[in-house]
């Protein structure tokens, strides 16, 4: 109803949160809990910094081998898995990376046919720039279409209230309501202040209500459950160190020495409210969720990746960098003294 609206060039209304929880489809289309378990997984495992020593950034991807896990891991979340095709270059062109080294990786994973092609196209061909990455794909819609930047709008106030809860007495004030989860002690906060987190009545009204469920919030924002998935990945993966730490306490809150109940789904509830309350500020109440302009079909952020010329190409260079060192350290090795 909403998207046909839309279509006809009309802005659909976006009502309360139990008004869109009927007018939605079925709760069931979409476990919320199920798609938080999924983003908990490839969010970093980041403990509190007390604790921290190190972690595998790309510990959900550590199932795939080895070159298949970077690639995907740079199409799907845009790290940058290796170093560039021209820092590459440069370490052949300076010796670091030697010729023979070169032609026998080429030799390990290419027919004889198409060595020669290759090798001239690691030193000097031309290759297709990757394409953008998967998670971040979707938000970016607001900043295009709509013209206005979330990060910027929520983000100051969503890491001063985070780290203000969780905060393990270096503040000089502690938080005013910490013996309860997150999005509990806002409540009450809010209940209880003067003055208030938001600038608009809709986030406020919805906060206050414990009846609000973390659907109604992205009916709101988001619109369609089918984008759902992607849109939380988009959000989060905006600040992982945070989401990271905040998954990692829900199942490990020994992890605080003054404990805090920790929620995936408190954080992500109220990230969802500060941008209501920014997206109503600038538009009012009365707009299109993000799916009715997402202008691109939903998106399986985590789908198999089709490696590309380009990641086959550092992922040669990748392998001939490293056996350049391996011949150096095995050379040595081999010419010292017997044990």
């Amino acid at each position: 109803m909403q998207t046909a609206t839309a279509q006809q060039g009309q802005r659909p209304a976006v009502g309360d949160a139990h008004a869109h929880a009927a007018a939605g489809t079925a709760a069931g289309a979409h476990d919320v809990r199920e798609l938080l378990h999924h983003l908990a997984h490839h969010l970093p495992s980041q403990a509190p910094l007390k604790d921290f020593i190190h972690h595998n950034t790309l510990h959900s991807f550590q199932t795939l081998p080895f070159h298949e896990g970077l690639a995907k891991a740079s199409a799907t979340l845009g790290y940058r898995t290796y170093l560039s095709l021209e820092e590459f270059r440069e370490l052949h062109r300076k010796r670091t990376i030697r010729d023979e080294v070169l032609d026998r990786v080429l030799g390990w994973h290419l027919s004889t046919a198409e060595q020669s092609i290759w090798r001239e196209r690691l030193i000097s061909g031309r290759f297709d720039a990757p394409a953008g990455r998967r998670v971040g794909a979707l938000r970016a819609t607001w900043k295009r279409e709509h013209h206005i930047d979330l990060d910027s709008q929520v983000h100051p106030l969503l890491f001063r209230i985070v780290n203000s809860f969780f905060d393990q007495g270096i503040a000089m004030w502690r938080f005013p309501i910490w013996d309860k989860g997150l999005l509990e002690s806002l409540r009450e906060l809010e209940r209880s202040s003067m003055t208030s987190l938001f600038n608009t009545p809709r986030a406020r009204r919805l906060l206050a209500d414990p009846a609000t469920r973390l659907e109604d919030l992205l009916r709101i924002v988001v619109g369609d459950e089918r984008y759902w998935e992607q849109y939380l990945y988009d959000q989060q993966f905006a600040h992982p160190g945070w989401s990271g730490m905040v998954a990692v306490l829900e199942v490990a809150p020994v992890g605080l020495i003054d404990r805090r109940d920790a929620s995936l789904h408190d954080l992500v509830a109220f990230e969802l409210l500060l941008e209501i309350d920014a997206l109503d500020r600038q538009f009012g109440e009365i707009r299109a969720p993000l799916a009715v302009k997402a202008g691109a079909p939903p998106m399986d952020v985590m789908a198999p990746v089709a490696p590309s010329d380009l990641d086959r190409a550092l992922a040669l260079w990748q392998e001939a960098f490293e056996w350049s060192y391996y011949d150096d350290v095995l050379a040595g090795i081999a010419a010292g003294p017997a044990p």
